[in-house]
């Protein structure tokens, strides 16, 4: 997070913070980014970061509950202010099929020779491989995305076009029963 680039009381665009993320949040809300806004989005995927690093699922209700025990007035002036935890699971999920194989395959490069914080256990690259790695469509199901709901990047969108359905999902995974 570069906070340096903020001035007291001056929002900045999405465009001039130069975080990928942002585009997964309404136009509307990128045209004036304040610093406590950027750290409260940041505060969200911490929550997420927290717990992936356990066996429960990041759905919005579990993501809100970690963000709010990180800091409950950080989130609630986030939430207040037109923000969705669904923003942030979103440009995970989004970012990290980007970054897969099924992507241009950033994530296994610049992982796979990591090692645990101590520098001794292989890190990713000896995690068991699942059949589902790749299954973006159902991961966005389990974690509570609807599907036909259309989310970011909202970099071409009208301002007043607001959510619709997606026509064009190439994660389509209707034929998978989800439970």
């Amino acid at each position: 997070m570069d906070l340096d680039l903020f001035k007291s009381h001056h929002p900045l665009s999405a465009s001039e913070i130069f975080h990928g993320a942002l585009d997964y949040i309404p136009q509307p809300l990128q045209r004036e980014i304040y610093k406590s806004f950027y750290i409260e989005f940041y505060t969200i995927f911490r929550a997420i970061r927290d717990i992936l690093r356990t066996t429960e699922i990041p759905t919005p209700q579990a993501v809100l509950a970690e963000a709010l025990a990180l800091d409950a007035r950080a989130v609630q002036f986030y939430l207040a202010n037109g923000g969705k935890v669904e923003y942030a699971l979103d440009a995970t999920v989004n970012i990290a099929r980007e970054q897969s194989n099924l992507g241009d395959g950033t994530f296994e490069e610049t992982f796979e020779d990591e090692y645990d914080e101590e520098g001794e256990e292989p890190g990713y690259a000896a995690l068991e491989k699942c059949l589902n790695d790749l299954e973006f469509g159902i991961v966005r199901r389990k974690i509570g995305l609807v599907a036909g709901v259309s989310w970011g990047p909202y970099e071409d969108r009208e301002e007043d076009e607001g959510m619709e359905l997606d026509e064009d999902d190439d994660d389509d995974d209707s034929d998978w029963d989800i439970r």
